[in-house]
């Protein structure tokens, strides 16, 4: 089965830790199965022992072992200073793409250390260094988001679904049925190109709605991003417009499994776009 483990830093730039040419990665990765849980308890002097009242997935730190080799300990120098540029963790979170066979999987993380010194017994060609990673968001996602994307006029040529979805459509608003095929819930990104006077997006497995009674403009767009680190609602110009939402608006996320997602737009014409994105997240590699 083909393993490959390619990390990508915030700028773009890519090392290969698995090119098994100048880096290989060799047996022994702890971290990469289950994330560590946090338990909250109460207790009672009365009562023997504890009750949970909550369990909560806490930060993943993934040790991986790497074998470097080049020509001579000058040039060895040289491609640690060159992965160590790109694994800079002052850049912020990176992404470490893993693929195991046909399945692959995204960790977002940075590296915390691990290169200290080069063990002369090794050789001067040679070192072998075990490196950690730490990712506060602890899961695994999918490498590419899901999309649901419909129009104003709902005529079927105007549906770009990825599948798995199945579509019933109407003169206003369109259902699907959208699967959450990851370990955890899953929270979309809403984005919505006008023109439009109202839009409602409803998990209906939930009952959880989010809305906006108010008009957008032919080409100006609303995006409601629903994940918990990047929570907002932002037009085309970046600027804040959480105000625009209802009341009885929720950042509802699919949960695991089958999720009914009905999209109502009103004061549209054959411009306007509804997208719901989202991508599945996993415990484990």
């Amino acid at each position: 089965m083909a393993f490959s483990a390619v990390f990508t830093n915030a700028n773009g730039l890519s090392v290969n830790l698995t090119d098994n040419v100048n880096i290989f990665t060799p047996v022994g990765m702890d971290g990469e199965l289950a994330p560590p849980f946090g338990f909250q308890e109460q207790s009672s002097p009365l009562i023997p022992g504890s009750v949970v009242t909550a369990i909560y997935v806490t930060p993943r730190s993934l040790a991986w072992p790497l074998i470097i080799r080049d020509t001579d300990r000058e040039a060895l120098l040289a491609r640690i200073r060159g992965i160590l540029s790109i694994l800079n963790p002052q850049l912020g979170d990176g992404q470490l793409l893993v693929t195991n066979g046909s399945n692959s999987r995204v960790l977002f993380c940075r590296y915390r250390g691990g290169f200290s010194a080069i063990n002369e017994s090794q050789g001067i060609t040679t070192t072998r260094q075990v490196i950690t990673f730490y990712a506060a968001d602890p899961f695994w996602y999918a490498p590419s988001p899901t999309e649901l994307t419909a129009q104003q006029n709902f005529a079927p040529p105007n549906f770009f679904p990825v599948l798995p979805i199945t579509l019933a459509t109407s003169s206003m608003e369109t259902v699907a049925a959208l699967e959450n095929g990851g370990d955890v819930p899953a929270y979309p990104v809403i984005t919505i190109l006008g023109p439009a006077t109202s839009v409602i997006v409803t998990n209906t497995t939930t009952g959880k709605l989010v809305e906006i009674d108010s008009s957008i403009a032919a080409g100006e767009t609303i995006t409601i991003d629903a994940r918990p680190r990047t929570r907002s609602v932002r037009d085309q110009d970046g600027i804040n417009q959480f105000s625009l939402l209802t009341p009885d608006s929720s950042m509802w996320p699919l949960e695991v499994g089958t999720n009914s997602i009905t999209i109502e737009i009103s004061g549209g014409d054959t411009n306007t776009e509804v997208t719901v994105s989202y991508t599945p997240a996993y415990l484990t590699v």
